[in-house]
């Protein structure tokens, strides 16, 4: 029973004590884990030293009986937890077959880039394991994978207590509000990029739902009293237009995941109707809709002070219960157009001009700006080139 060595040493006897495994029934299941365990720099789990851990398994299988102390990653539980989310009340099978034919494999999964190695290389494990078995019947749990970059510290380093940089969002939610942290993180820059973080930035999104919120002072006469499907008002103003243009836009961004775009249409819409002579009701609570997924709080909050939103029961219809307002496309579809204006070849500004404006119009228009005197001025003009709907370029020398 001894081993020899490579220099004829033995390396001692093989246990002869060989230990009987047996499956806990299925009846006992799960087995429920204590919440008074010490964790000890012992070097092994810390389940092996807790009594009542073990004795339970005494008092159902037997006197000398030892439960297993070594506890899976908690990656074992996480990559397969997708499936249960499609059955998740079903109390016989992890989920049935016909829901697992129903919803999987997942079309898309977004998933912080640290996790997405392992993480991911587990899954794909556990699912091939389960479509080996018969239990599914696709053998990658995921069509597309998606992770969205880090946040970083203001000092571009990954924020660690190590370099004092951590952020705390629960802070930040009880500053600035859990609206402003929201929509900042979208605002930062493109969803798969890793950001700096930038607090005076933040306050720069706290300032706009500021603005959001005066833009109840700018309502001016009112549509009929809107209803919870959301009815549009008729009219074509500069806003309507630039409304239904977000609405538009809004949807497209979400689906693509350009959050910091959306973002900057939202902030682009107040300087509308700041530049203009207000907005209807019905306007307001149009864009309210549109702005819900990214400010949930004070959408909310606008919203059940404009609409009464009551029923015969008296129950308040929330903003989040209500569909993703739709876009008229006649009222996309405008004459107006806003093009480069070019002097010598370099853009010096823009102007908005009517798309069937004829070249003579758009010469005159264009040499009487502003921005374009300053470059021509005690110049000849050369050649005026006119591009309709698309750039005006003007050369002098």
């Amino acid at each position: 029973l001894t081993t020899p060595s490579p220099v004829g040493e033995g390396w001692g006897e093989v246990d002869k004590i060989a230990h009987k495994e047996t499956l806990v029934p299925h009846c006992d299941l799960p087995v429920i884990l204590p919440d008074d365990v010490e964790f000890k720099p012992t070097g092994r789990s810390p389940l092996i030293d807790h009594s009542g851990f073990h004795a339970s398994a005494e008092s159902l299988y037997g006197a000398g009986t030892v439960r297993e102390a070594d506890t899976m990653d908690t990656f074992a539980c996480s990559s397969w937890y997708m499936f249960r989310f499609m059955d998740p009340h079903n109390a016989d099978v992890f989920a049935s077959e016909e829901s697992l034919k129903s919803w999987g494999p997942i079309d898309e999964y977004v998933i912080g880039a640290e996790h997405c190695v392992l993480h991911l290389l587990y899954a794909r494990f556990f699912t091939k394991v389960l479509f080996d078995s018969g239990y599914i019947d696709f053998d990658e749990p995921f069509t597309k994978v998606t992770h969205p970059g880090i946040i970083l510290g203001s000092d571009n380093r990954k924020m660690s207590k190590r370099w004092g940089n951590v952020i705390n969002p629960m802070d930040v939610v009880e500053e600035f509000g859990a609206d402003a942290l929201r929509l900042y993180v979208m605002f930062m820059g493109p969803f798969e990029q890793s950001k700096p973080w930038s607090t005076s930035s933040l306050k720069g999104t706290r300032r706009f739902l500021d603005r959001v919120w005066n833009l109840q002072d700018k309502i001016i006469a009112t549509s009929p009293q809107p209803s919870p499907t959301g009815e549009r008002a008729k009219n074509n103003s500069k806003v309507e237009i630039a409304l239904h243009k977000l609405i538009k836009k809004i949807g497209e961004d979400i689906v693509n995941y350009s959050f910091n775009t959306a973002v900057a249409e939202f902030m682009k819409f107040v300087n509308i109707v700041d530049d203009g002579d207000g907005l209807t009701q019905e306007q307001f609570l149009t864009y309210l809709q549109v702005l819900a997924p990214f400010a949930p709080y004070i959408t909310e909050t606008l919203w059940q002070e404009q609409v009464d939103g009551g029923t015969s029961e008296g129950v308040k219809i929330s903003i989040h219960t209500l569909p993703f307002p739709t876009f008229d496309e006649n009222k996309i579809v405008t004459d107006q157009l806003i093009i480069g204006v070019q002097v010598n070849g370099k853009v010096r500004g823009s102007v908005e001009i009517n798309k069937d404006l004829p070249m003579d119009q758009a010469q005159e228009l264009a040499m009487n700006l502003d921005f374009v005197q300053k470059w021509i001025e005690n110049k000849t003009l050369v050649k005026f080139i006119y591009v309709p709907a698309k750039i005006i370029n003007i050369v002098v020398k």
